[in-house]
Order: C-alpha cells, then structure tokens, then sequence
C-alpha cells in the first residue's frame, strides 16, 4: 500500500460510489491507494530471487523485462474499499506472453465487518526493502 497516510485513503466520487452501491448493495465509505511502481518492483526482484535458485532460471532472468507490463497491469487492477458493512477487495492477474497480455485470474472478497476477528499486517525480508505491507484476514 502507498507509504504517505494521507494518500492511502481517499474518498470516492458520486459515480464511483453510485457504480459500488449497484454492484455490491452497499454504500462505500472509503477506498485505498496502493504503490503500484513499488509492488511492480518487489515482485520483479522476489521473480529474479526465485529463477536465481537454477541454472535454467539464471539464464532466463533477461526475460523479466517483458513480464514487468503484466505485473504493472495486475497491480493497477488491485481495489480495497471499505464498506458500510464489508470490506471489498479485487485483483486482476495477467499473463506475460509480451504483446499477447491476457487476464489469467480474477479475485474478488467480501469480508463482512462482524464477522473479522484478526487483521494482520506483515513485511517479508522483500517487502521491507519496498516498504511493503501484507495483510491478511480472519473471519470467524
């Protein structure tokens, strides 16, 4: 998520929340921010980590340049909104065949308020060095 807390949180406009309230049957309150070029660059480097740990994977590490569009367009498709009774999330991801691009998943969660009963924020080696943050739910 964006590291500034004044520009994680935002307000959204008439009709956004108009859009949110058809689909959802809920009326949003807020909706966040994430740091899109740092998500972009913490999952380039973890991908690099990981191809380092072959032989096949170290001489595949020049191919990463062409993913870095899939992983900026999955990272831009990520939305956290909070409702009044919810909390929303959605997430895109996409395959990186270069110019070929195609949506290969798509998330969507519905966390109702009542029912969450831990919310847990962590930061792997990796994420530290992007100022990153993982959060995890439980519901009960």
């Amino acid at each position: 998520m964006a590291t500034n807390n004044d520009d994680i949180l935002k307000p959204l406009t008439e009709q956004e929340r108009t859009q949110f309230h058809d689909t959802y049957g809920e009326m949003p309150i807020l909706t966040a921010e994430f740091d899109n070029d740092a998500t972009v660059n913490y999952h380039a480097a973890k991908c690099a980590g990981a191809m380092c740990m072959t032989v096949w994977g170290i001489v595949a590490i020049p191919c990463i340049p062409f993913c870095i569009p899939a992983m900026r367009k999955g990272a831009e498709s990520r939305q956290i909104t909070l409702g009044e009774n919810s909390l929303f999330f959605k997430r895109d991801t996409y395959c990186c065949c270069g110019p070929c691009m195609c949506n290969c998943s798509s998330v969507e969660q519905q966390v109702p308020l009542d029912k969450l009963q831990d919310l847990k924020l962590s930061q792997d080696f990796c994420s530290k060095m992007f100022d990153l943050w993982n959060m995890s739910m439980e519901t009960a």
